[in-house]
């Protein structure tokens, strides 16, 4: 029997964000089964601690088939600008552009895909960089999906609401109403939570957070800087609610905009004599590779949202 496609949705369990970092247009161009890499810099000799890599040529039909992993030693604890290891692509394959994906890091920085090589680019350097997410053969559609950062945790989620903006055209004539067309121009949504979560704000508006001291001195951090005269500019992001009152006794509901930028300054301070509760909403449009705005389902059996 098919789940139904009914359910109630009550309460919201769980909210979280992941900034969008990656969204590329669906680019042509033939693909190659394999790709070459050779390695230099200054984190390519010495030492006994591998580093290992490969690259993943792609195009709007898929994947290729990723490189066998090369592998490097380097002396250093951690990779860094002084210290960057390079990874030089075969000249066959500069026509397509590529994945970058570190699969071994001893360093602690984490494998997966690390950046993109576009067409006509030779060479990537890796100086320590964050993994933009996991990357597995065997998910490789769509190819060139987005890419997020890890989720960051809306903290005491209270609401997640969704809207939108229509825009209805009407064709008069012969003193009548002939025909009507109506359109979705953008998606939107509004949040509210509980609790503060520095981690959200770098997220949602940029600016950095930094911890300093040391027990019990420690400071935790939050700035928003930009050059004089330059506004900051708002981050993309996806974000991703769960309800687990669902009509399955153990199943679930999720609601996810896939790509969003805040369209006001989120609401935060301080409360009189209360506790102060958070609230921000943003515009929601379609990703660039792959065309996606809203997503829901319901589980039959409840699962955690996705990193």
């Amino acid at each position: 029997m098919a789940l139904s496609h009914v359910s109630k949705i009550f309460a919201i369990q769980a909210l979280r964000v992941a900034r969008l970092v990656y969204d590329p247009v669906g680019v042509a161009g033939n693909l190659t089964s394999t790709a070459t890499l050779t390695l230099s810099g200054a984190g390519s000799t010495g030492g006994t601690t591998p580093y290992a890599y490969q690259v993943v040529p792609y195009n709007v039909n898929g994947d290729a088939i990723p490189s066998t992993a090369t592998t490097v030693s380097t002396g250093q604890a951690t990779l860094s600008a002084a210290s960057p290891i390079t990874l030089t692509l075969s000249a066959a394959y500069v026509n397509n552009p590529c994945k970058v994906v570190r699969t071994n890091a001893p360093a602690g920085l984490g494998n997966g895909l690390i950046g993109f090589m576009k067409a006509g680019d030779t060479t990537f350097t890796d100086t320590g960089l964050p993994v933009l997410s996991t990357y597995t053969a065997a998910s490789q559609n769509p190819a060139i999906g987005a890419a997020y950062n890890p989720l960051v945790v809306v903290p005491g989620s209270k609401t997640l609401e969704l809207g939108g903006t229509v825009q209805a055209e009407t064709l008069r004539g012969d003193f009548a109403l002939l025909d009507v067309d109506a359109f979705l121009k953008d998606a939107s949504a509004t949040f509210t939570f509980a609790k503060a979560n520095l981690d959200l704000w770098p997220i949602l508006i940029g600016g950095t957070v930094t911890d300093s001291g040391t027990s019990p001195n420690q400071i935790a951090q939050y700035s928003l800087t930009s050059p004089a005269g330059v506004p900051p500019r708002f981050n993309a992001f996806k974000i991703e609610g769960q309800s687990v009152s669902a009509d399955p006794i153990n199943g679930d509901v999720h609601i996810r905009l896939n790509k969003c930028k805040l369209n006001s300054f989120p609401k935060y301070g301080m409360a009189e004599e209360n506790y102060e509760t958070f609230q921000a909403s943003a515009i929601a449009v379609p990703r660039l590779s792959d065309g996606a705005w809203i997503d829901t389902w319901i589980d039959e059996t409840a699962t955690a949202i996705a990193a």
